[in-house]
């Protein structure tokens, strides 16, 4: 070999390269070593390629030669989507995450997903991850079982917990699979595996029975530790066979969740209760939480979530209204309108928790094409209102501070309850003009906010810049605004409203501004949103209409002005009132030549105030409302201009 070698490499430059080295046999390479030995001087390059078990076989023969060792980085994130992608694979599953960036794994997973079973692990990456292990001795092939049992990450406390027997013996083990590169030291006390798929074989090597004594003997440990997670709690108690306490602890997981608006947590967390027990009443639960648009999801999820929960429910459950709320939150069409009303229109006991889904599906509706069921909708909360909470059919009626006074938080109510309570307290007092009163109920919302990057952040954000408008800091207020955005946009979820919402309200404050060029690109930018919700067309084309006239811009303007009055049907709401838009369009039409309609707009705005002040209880409130509450002010100073009494 070694003269054959030498003359090739007296002709030409010879590369040797040596693949898939790690199935070579010992003799095989001590003779190629001695083989080598002979060729110090000929012009050869030699190439051995093998998985990390090589080096560690075959180092002290190759050592001799002066080798370099080039160790190979896993393949990036992108890098590995690209591959999957090319392979045929679904770039956006687990298989990327699963890999962790090992060529052949990817290849391997891909070829399993496109079997029967797409999820299991393929056998020939569970037998050359098996294969490595069994070259360990015994003693760390015991430590790697047990540790596979607690996941990819364990401390040496709950190892020892687990495995029992000598503390001395076991970090002996333990050393020696550190050595082989099994696992590796992750922080003071903790440990990992060098890959996940070889925790996922370790893990698939044991028998059934002594995984369950195993689980069992982890989640005893974890409890009288009492640091863990619930979840973490949960899979050791589940898998251990402990259904009951497993469910109990994945309802606290659960509640967790929610607190960190983590979706795919409750997914995950309903993923395992209902293997453990399809039909369990906690699925209701979790379901329920996943219905909720505050948690993130698409329109569909959400809506599959909701069937699946009514579907585990009687016909005369308590539950069943809030579900059917948020199944028309999930998909607002005529026809989930009308089957969400026809079952609620056979209680007809007077039921006050009815008032929340009531007024829910009522406020979908005035966004939405479903008009045609607000009628019924308004009748069935006239049937069960009795005081408990403030629901839209009371601010129809421009009663506000009867809403007001009414407004109870419900009992046993969530921290999300409580502070959608308060928001709708703060919504309350700034139309009715009771400026002082807010901030009460702002530093309340403060108090029940779980971290900056959430829900409950970007609402109190919000309520911030509405303070900020009314005292005159419009600069503040449009920070808090656009500080608002971006935490819905940061949080992933189906916040198109609040988004929506938003850019409508910084387009308001630019134009006092005196930025009406901005205004009009940021009304133009919430196009989308504003296109799935008609209800807030009026209020975004009166700021356009608006900034249009003073840009000199009349047919725009004349435009945006009567495509919004066309959208202000007898029972619009939104934002303290019909009269904000429509004294803004009577403006513009005024400023575009049609003054007989302008003064029609400016009587309609000027009556809608009107009603909305005999509303009012006291004349000192009546004069709050008359110079404090929002559009209030634009709307009399243009009848004023018009001499409309």
């Amino acid at each position: 070999l070694a003269a054959w070698l030498q003359a090739l490499a007296e002709r030409r430059l010879v590369v040797l390269v040596l693949d898939d080295a790690h199935w070579a046999d010992e003799p095989s390479v001590r003779a190629l070593v001695r083989a080598l030995d002979g060729c110090d001087d000929a012009a050869l390059l030699v190439v051995v390629q093998g998985r990390p078990s090589t080096a560690e076989r075959f180092g002290a023969a190759l050592q001799r030669l002066g080798p370099v060792e080039l160790r190979l980085r896993p393949l990036s994130a992108a890098a590995a989507g690209e591959l999957v992608a090319r392979l045929g694979g679904d770039a956006t599953g687990t298989i990327v995450a699963r890999a962790q960036g090992n060529p052949y794994v990817v290849e391997e997973l891909v070829r399993a997903s496109q079997g029967a079973t797409p999820s299991a692990l393929p056998a020939s990456v569970l037998g050359v991850a098996q294969a490595n292990v069994d070259r360990l001795a015994p003693s760390a092939r015991r430590v790697l079982r047990a540790a596979s049992v607690l996941g990819q990450r364990f401390t040496r406390a709950a190892l020892l917990a687990v495995l029992g027997g000598d503390p001395r013996t076991v970090a002996d083990a333990l050393d020696d699979a550190v050595r082989a590169d099994a696992v590796r030291e992750d922080g003071a006390e903790g440990f990992s595996f060098r890959h996940a798929l070889t925790r996922d074989a370790v893990y698939a090597m044991i028998p059934e029975r002594d995984r369950v004594s195993a689980h069992g003997r982890a989640a005893r440990w974890i409890e009288a530790e009492g640091s863990a997670a619930p979840a973490v709690l949960a899979h050791h108690l589940a898998r251990a066979g402990e259904v009951e306490r497993a469910i109990a602890c994945f309802r606290d997981a659960a509640q967790e969740a929610v607190l960190a608006s983590d979706r795919g947590a409750i997914e995950r967390i309903d993923a395992e209760v209902a293997a453990l027990s399809p039909t369990h009443p906690a699925r209701v639960d979790l379901l329920s939480m996943l219905t909720d648009r505050l948690l993130g999801g698409d329109g569909p999820a959400r809506e599959a979530a909701a069937r699946r929960a009514l579907s585990m429910l009687g016909p005369g459950s308590p539950r069943r209204p809030l579900l059917l709320a948020r199944l028309v939150g999930a998909r607002p069409d005529d026809d989930t309108v009308g089957e969400a009303v026809a079952e609620l229109r056979l209680l007809a006991a007077p039921d006050p928790r009815l008032l929340m889904p009531l007024d829910g599906i009522f406020n979908v509706t005035n966004a939405a094409a479903a008009l045609r069921h607000q009628g019924e909708i308004l009748a069935l909360i006239d049937r069960h209102q009795t005081g408990t909470w403030p629901t839209s059919a009371l601010v129809q009626r421009r009663q506000l501070e009867r809403a007001l006074d009414e407004a109870r938080a419900p009992a046993g109510a969530s921290d999300t309850e409580f502070f959608r309570y308060h928001e709708w307290r703060f919504y309350l007092l700034r139309h009715l003009g009771r400026v002082e009163e807010c901030g009460v109920e702002v530093a309340a919302c403060a108090a029940l906010v779980p971290s900056p990057r959430s829900y409950m952040a970007a609402q109190l954000a919000h309520c911030h810049a509405e303070v900020a408008v009314t005292t005159g800091d419009l600069p503040r207020a449009l920070a808090l605004l656009g500080g608002a955005t971006a935490t819905f946009r940061a949080l992933g979820g189906p916040y198109e409203r609040e988004v929506t919402r938003l850019a409508i309200r910084s387009a308001e404050v630019l134009s006092a501004l005196g930025r009406h060029r901005e205004a009009v690109e940021a009304v133009e930018a919430a196009e989308a949103g504003l296109s799935a919700m008609r209800g807030m067309r009026p209020l975004a084309d009166a700021v356009l209409a608006s900034a249009w006239v003073v840009l000199g811009r009349r047919d725009e303007a004349e435009a945006a002005a009567r495509r919004g009055l066309q959208l202000l049907h007898p029972r619009w709401h939104f934002d303290g009132g019909a009269f904000r838009p429509r004294a803004a369009f009577a403006g513009v039409l005024l400023a575009c030549g049609a003054g007989a309609e302008a003064r029609a707009q400016a009587r309609e705005a000027l009556a809608d105030v009107a009603l909305h002040l005999a509303e009012v209880s006291t004349p000192e409130r009546r004069r709050m409302y008359l110079s404090r509450a929002p559009g209030v002010g634009p709307a009399l100073g243009l009848a004023r201009e018009l001499g409309i009494a």
